[in-house]
Parts: C-alpha cells; structure tokens; sequence
C-alpha cells in the first residue's frame, strides 16, 4: 500500500525504477513522504500489538497514528464505528491485526473498508 500510494508517484517523477540507484537526497525525499503518515489500529489495550503505534513503540514515531478501540460494554468490535472512524482520519494504512483480542477479525469487511 505505501508503494502505491507514496513511492511509485515518487518514483515516476524521478523517471528512476532502482530504489538502489537513488541518490542520498533523492532516498531522503522518499522516506520524508513516507514517514508520518496515518496509521489506524487497533488500540493495544483493546487488544492491539505493541508495534501497532503504541505510545512506547517506535512505529508511533514512523505514524500519525490513530487507534480504534472495542467498545467497552461489549468488548467487541463496531465495524460500523470503524468505517465512519475511516472515513474521518483516512488514514494511509489500516492495520487490522491483534495480539490479545479474542474474537476473528472480519478481514475481508475490513479490506473493503479499507478500499473505501
């Protein structure tokens, strides 16, 4: 996803397809295009992973990251919350991944989410 949507513009601007020729500068251009960028996930005390933005990880220094959460009487997900949660923050990359969570994330709902 960054590719298509950060890197190839930046790459057929440049007319260059070898990431390995870019000059210094050129290679910095690109990692400041990359760096910053909206990340959405699931909230580490909801039952996110550690390397999915949380305050302690260095991923919250890569992303302007934005955490969706279960909600709190159900402890389940609203994927309807999520959807409006995207349509908000339209974040570059939504991460639908766990570590504690103990229900199956609905991955294909949230692809088409994802694509809206």
């Amino acid at each position: 996803m960054l590719a298509w949507k950060i890197q190839a513009p930046f790459v057929q601007q440049l007319g260059q397809t070898d990431l390995n020729k870019f000059s210094r500068e050129e290679w910095n251009e690109l990692r400041g295009a990359l760096n910053n960028q909206r990340l959405l996930s699931l909230d580490y005390y909801s039952g996110g992973h550690l390397t999915h933005g949380y305050r302690h990880n260095f991923s919250s220094r890569l992303f302007d990251v934005y955490s969706y959460t279960v909600e709190s009487d159900t402890k389940l997900l609203d994927l309807d919350r999520l959807r409006r949660q995207l349509h908000e923050v339209k974040p570059l990359i939504l991460l639908a991944g766990y570590s504690a969570y103990s229900r199956k994330l609905n991955f294909a709902k949230m692809r088409e989410m994802a694509d809206e």
